[in-house]
């Protein structure tokens, strides 16, 4: 058998120089030889490096990221164009330029792969080189890692739709879904190169830039676990998991990978194992999860409406044409964070171009105070409220929660999330309507608060804005990140945003749509309150029971071309008659917000 390696970034800066090749080797021919103790491999590798103009250490310059990030993407959100586009900096979970990630056992480096993502001539290059290398050496796998698993994908969907043909693809620690790569140079969307069969290893903690492929390829199958350690080697003991081999040793490669290449079965086979995995995660066109919380563990905290506002949207999804078993609800006690985190996954893994994805949420909603790299509060996230929600970031569902998803989905998939909570905090008193929102404890409280000496007075901290350049409008900035520019707002990805300059944004290559935003339907704008409403006896959100009632309303009289920003406004006119003082928002890309509901988007003129 012959392998072919192609490294990761940046692995001539390892502190120690050791090369990478022989911790490579040593874990795929022992993983190999544990299922054919016969087998011996011939490996030969593809380098790269000289081709770079050189790379900037983190270490040196975080100030510099700015320098380091992406080239002007796009992420189509509403009234600033059709698309915003910008440097990007995401936050901790995808990628914390404050965090020196160059401290790292290989010395990764950003540079590299920004390089590669602006200059074209650099592609083209990589692509023709590396099929010289394929023909030559005729591999029977290409094992690639990192930036190496990018430059395999861009050749062989680009250059040359063959070179994989009959081979074994496995990648790791890969970019190649990550939101900004792949809407700026795969249209967003991942498909099949021809391969014998393609795995793709992911650590959900690997912090260096990878991703899930969400996509439905065909001959494909992910291997993915959650290790904070032995993920991409990032500071790892060198002696142990030595040049990124943490991925290459793990049981679940050999398991799944190393059996495979020691039998390699027949392609009807592997096809067949294919398409079981594919349909554990994917199956029908739509699909929905519900999620009410009444019975919080505080009882001051007790709603009475939200288990019935979920089965009241499935029956009104049912009426529109969900099917019952493509509904997935979960309440109470049952819907913790980690079950709503689950449940999220079974959402929208394997979400293919035209389909529809529903998340609804009904419960408590809050701003939780967050720390930068530094250990300082500098912003608050919006997020929903978990039965065991205890002020921690684990225990809260952040937009950072549903980010790894929506901002890779194909562009012609639909994601609405419906939100019946507000986060400005529960201020009523016992007889008063009830409000679905958490007043944080004081020691949360006071993270939020400075003293004032001259006044004798406490009062609220400065917060870090988020983007001051942000979209070149005040009133776009507070759009997206609230009054304060301090916010993370639910379904607005300004984790992808806090580097987006107005300049940037001018001078970016406008064919770059850049990462898929969703819909986001909220029960209250910013500083409002979202109530509970009763039925006679029967309680439930105001804003769900208007938003149930209008849709039905559209139904009864066959009005096909109700568009959600239409049926907002139907919503808001509703809860004013019911005398609340509560108005709805919608967030989104126009031309979906402008498109009928749960349908096609309306054709809208490019500005």
């Amino acid at each position: 058998m012959k392998i072919l390696l192609v490294h990761g970034v940046g692995h001539q800066e390892r502190p120690d120089n050791q090369p990478w090749e022989p911790p490579w080797e040593e874990a795929i021919t022992a993983g190999i030889q544990y299922f054919d103790p016969a087998f011996a491999p011939t490996y030969e590798r593809f380098d790269y490096d000289n081709l770079f103009s050189g790379k900037i250490n983190l270490l040196s310059d975080v100030g510099a990221a700015a320098h380091l990030g992406f080239a002007p993407v796009g992420a189509a959100i509403e009234d600033a164009a059709e698309t915003v586009s910008g440097w990007f900096r995401p936050s901790r979970g995808l990628l914390d330029w404050a965090t020196p990630v160059a401290e790292a056992a290989d010395g990764w480096h950003a540079g590299m792969v920004a390089e590669w993502d602006q200059n074209a001539a650099l592609r083209a290059t990589l692509r023709k080189r590396l099929i010289e290398r394929i023909n030559t050496f005729d591999p029977d796998v290409i094992m690639a890692h990192s930036l190496g698993s990018i430059i395999c994908y861009d050749a062989f969907s680009n250059q040359d739709k063959n070179a994989c043909a009959g081979r074994y693809l496995v990648t790791f620690g890969s970019q190649i879904a990550n939101p900004f790569l792949k809407a700026a140079h795969f249209n967003n969307k991942i498909d099949g190169v021809n391969q014998k069969y393609w795995f793709h290893l992911f650590n959900k903690s690997d912090p260096v830039l990878a991703h899930r492929i969400l996509d439905r390829v065909p001959k494909f199958e992910e291997i993915s676990w959650d290790d904070r350690i032995a993920g991409h080697a990032a500071v790892v003991d060198l002696n142990q998991f030595p040049g990124h081999a943490g991925y290459l040793q793990r049981d679940l490669t050999g398991q799944r990978v190393y059996r495979v290449l020691a039998r390699q079965p027949g392609v009807r086979a592997l096809t067949a194992r294919s398409t079981r995995f594919q349909n554990s995660v994917q199956q029908r066109r739509r699909r929905a999860l519900l999620v009410g919380i009444n019975d919080y563990p505080d009882p001051a905290s007790r709603l009475e409406g939200c288990v019935n506002d979920v089965f009241l949207m499935s029956s009104v999804l049912q009426e529109i044409g969900f099917d019952a078993e493509d509904i997935r609800v979960v309440t109470d006690e049952r819907a913790t964070a980690a079950g709503i985190r689950e449940r999220i996954d079974w959402l929208l893994d394997g979400t293919a171009d035209g389909q529809e994805r529903v998340l609804y949420y009904s419960g408590h909603g809050a701003q939780l105070p967050d720390y930068n790299a530094a250990e300082q509060i500098d912003h608050v996230d919006e997020c929903l409220v978990p039965y065991d929600f205890h002020w921690t970031q684990d225990s809260a569902i952040t937009d950072d929660d549903f980010l790894r998803y929506y901002s890779a989905l194909p562009y012609s998939a639909k994601f609405f999330a419906i939100f019946d909570c507000c986060h400005s905090g529960g201020l009523t008193r016992d007889g008063a309507r009830k409000i679905r929102a958490v007043t944080p404890p004081d020691d949360i409280r006071h993270r939020m608060l400075r003293w004032n000496k001259a006044e004798q007075m406490w009062e609220e901290r400065d917060l870090r804005n988020l983007n001051p350049d942000f979209g070149g409008s005040r009133e776009l900035r507070q759009k997206y990140m609230g009054r304060n520019c301090s916010t993370k707002k639910l379904g607005t990805a300004m984790s992808l945003r806090e580097n987006q300059t107005a300049t940037q944004y001018r001078k970016a290559p406008r064919e770059r749509r850049g990462p898929y935003m969703p819909v986001v339907l909220t029960a209250c704008q910013e500083s409002g309150y979202a109530y509970e409403y009763h039925h006679g006896t029967i309680g439930y959100g105001v804003f769900t029971y208007a938003l149930a009632k209008e849709f039905r309303k559209a139904q009864a009289a066959r009005e096909t071309d109700v568009s959600f920003t239409e049926l907002t406004e139907r919503v808001n006119a509703t809860m004013k008659t019911l005398r609340y003082d509560q108005v709805s928002d919608i967030k989104g890309p126009k031309a979906t917000c402008g498109g009928p509901v749960l349908g096609p988007p309306r054709k809208t003129r490019s500005r």
